[in-house]
């Protein structure tokens, strides 16, 4: 979700909450329904407007769910989201085994290389580096970052992202030595 669409976000946002309405009573549990929940969720958790965001993710992630089955890709997309969602209140206890299922998701039905998962792998790190836990989360952002070396390349934005994430990490950890030799090491191209 680009940051320039915002305004076109906030003007179709009502039409949210309507849908969510809509969708109980009539027993209409239709994946793109969960998919807009989900997306406009994600828009209110970027805009930090959580208590409204949180009812429409967790609806998402029920409903995936139950039309996808816990093991679809769709339901791996809504537990992150709602894992986000509870990540940034601070409610890291409710994040983590959302975090976990949709890093198990991906693995199951993508394998351990691909992309998809090393973002789910980066997301779980962020988690545990947000709690303090930094020898949890340092094998999982050394492994997310080897998958997109080799998957997208040395300087594709995600690997540079899940660099990034590993460097603040390292100097958390108090390992200013590392973490410059990260920054700066020079990665072949792929």
């Amino acid at each position: 979700m680009e940051h320039a669409n915002w305004s076109e976000w906030e003007r179709l946002l009502a039409h949210a909450p309507a849908c969510a309405a809509w969708m109980d009573p009539q027993e209409i549990h239709l994946q793109e329904a969960a998919r807009l929940l989900q997306q406009t969720g994600w828009y209110l958790t970027e805009r930090a407007r959580y208590s409204e965001a949180e009812l429409l993710v967790e609806r998402a992630y029920q409903v995936s769910e139950q039309q996808q089955g816990a093991e679809h890709l769709d339901t791996a997309s809504a537990a992150s989201t709602l894992a986000t969602l509870y990540q940034e209140q601070g409610k890291y206890e409710q994040a983590k085994p959302l975090f976990v299922r949709a890093l198990e998701i991906s693995e199951q039905q993508l394998g351990s290389e691909h992309p998809l998962t090393a973002s789910s792998l980066n997301n779980l790190a962020a988690l545990y580096r947000a709690q303090g836990k930094y020898e949890q989360a340092e094998p999982l952002y050394v492994r997310a970052l080897a998958i997109y070396v080799q998957q997208l390349g040395p300087l594709h934005p995600h690997t540079l992202i899940v660099r990034g994430n590993y460097v603040a990490l390292l100097r958390r950890m108090g390992r200013d030595a590392e973490a410059v030799a990260l920054e700066t090491k020079r990665m072949p191209p792929s």
